[in-house]
């Protein structure tokens, strides 16, 4: 490892965004860092793990026409999505480019067939680490477990499962995943591995061609307080999350998101709906084309929450001694009860046709009624 090595950077060549320049500093550094050489060979799989999913399943059902609607709302101003967005856009522009940018996840992973298992809550064992869930499902196909040791700068990432993910702080040194299936159809796999500092969890397709996705259910433990960051991309996998220190990522398309006491950054869906019951936010990014979007929390000093849909509904709930000041941007839909609560923090919601529905605790409170603008 060197003061060269970075994740982002090597992120956005793997992706093809870097400039000329970038790219031949990091082949560089790869030749030389055996960190940085694993981790983009990681990110190549994970590339190549979503384009064997897109090729399999458009091939089984096909696309097209699920989003045909959606493009035609957004062809008289098409838009070439950042790779990163930023908070602060236009609001034309801006609203747009949102919606491209999730349309953009779904054309990279169409979606698989949806479906969540339902599971009891976890328990802990006799030694104390937390065992899953036990699924509605007699004697599954496949039960697998892994222990990892927390190093310094490690972070988590989970890609391609489907089905329910579960990821929650519990007391502990290591992280513990555990991972269960009804059927593992030919040529699939369910693995976890640790590659220099990252520890990487996968539902992969081994052949060049697969069926659709098993369904999986994975429970994953980290050390309570660890501010491990935390990344999850899926198709149709719902998520939960409990007391997870570190920054949180969710990108998914048609499953849904729940997560409480966590330090959450960005959660992305297309379908899928969204309720977070955060406590202190600071910066916070979600998007979503029909989902709803619901957060409960405080927003204050340094808060900077964004929220963008298409015709998904937004229920925001800024606790009793939020400070903030309120944006809401709509086309057609119906916006209530937003209202200024000082200026040290800022709430942004865009939107087509949702409504917007802001339900402070100090409903009575004095305040400026929020900007508007239609």
């Amino acid at each position: 490892m060197s003061d060269l090595c970075n994740h982002d950077l090597l992120e956005r060549c793997v992706e093809g965004t870097c400039t000329p320049e970038e790219t031949a500093r990091m082949d560089a550094h790869v030749v030389e860092c055996r960190t940085c050489a694993d981790e983009r060979t990681w990110l190549r799989r994970e590339r190549a793990l979503f384009r064997d999913h897109a090729a399999s399943d458009h091939a089984a059902r096909g696309t097209d026409d699920l989003w045909a609607g959606i493009e035609a709302e957004l062809a008289p101003a098409p838009v070439r999505a950042p790779v990163r967005r930023r908070a602060s856009r236009g609001w034309g522009g801006g609203l747009v480019a949102a919606a491209a940018a999730v349309l953009l996840l779904v054309k990279v992973t169409p979606s698989m067939h949806p479906g969540h298992i339902q599971v009891k809550p976890a328990t802990p064992t006799v030694a104390g680490a937390m065992m899953p869930a036990k699924a509605e499902r007699d004697d599954p196909a496949f039960v697998h477990d892994w222990t990892f040791p927390t190093l310094p700068n490690v972070r988590l990432e989970v890609v391609g499962v489907a089905g329910t993910i579960t990821v929650h702080g519990e007391p502990g040194l290591a992280v513990r995943v555990h991972a269960t299936s009804e059927a593992l159809p030919d040529g699939w796999r369910v693995d976890a591995k640790q590659v220099g500092n990252r520890i990487v969890v996968t539902s992969e397709c081994t052949k060049q061609q697969c069926d659709e996705s098993p369904e999986v259910d994975l429970a994953v433990q980290l050390p309570m307080g660890d501010a491990m960051p935390v990344r999850i991309r899926s198709v149709s996998a719902s998520v939960e999350a409990r007391d997870v220190a570190g920054p949180l990522s969710v990108d998914t398309v048609s499953g849904d998101v729940g997560i409480e006491r966590s330090a959450v950054r960005l959660v992305h869906t297309v379908s899928g709906d969204v309720d977070l019951d955060l406590g202190a936010t600071t910066a916070l990014d979600l998007a979503t084309t029909s989902g709803e979007l619901k957060w409960a929390g405080m927003c204050s000093v340094g808060c900077a929450l964004v929220a963008h849909t298409v015709s998904g509904d937004v229920t925001l709930a800024p606790g009793k001694t939020s400070d903030y000041r309120a944006t809401t941007k709509s086309v057609s839909g119906a916006i209530s009860g937003a209202r200024h609560h000082g200026s040290r923090g800022s709430i942004v919601v865009t939107t087509v046709s949702g409504d917007v529905s802001f339900e402070a605790e100090d409903s009575t409170a004095e305040g400026s009624t929020a900007e508007d603008e239609r």
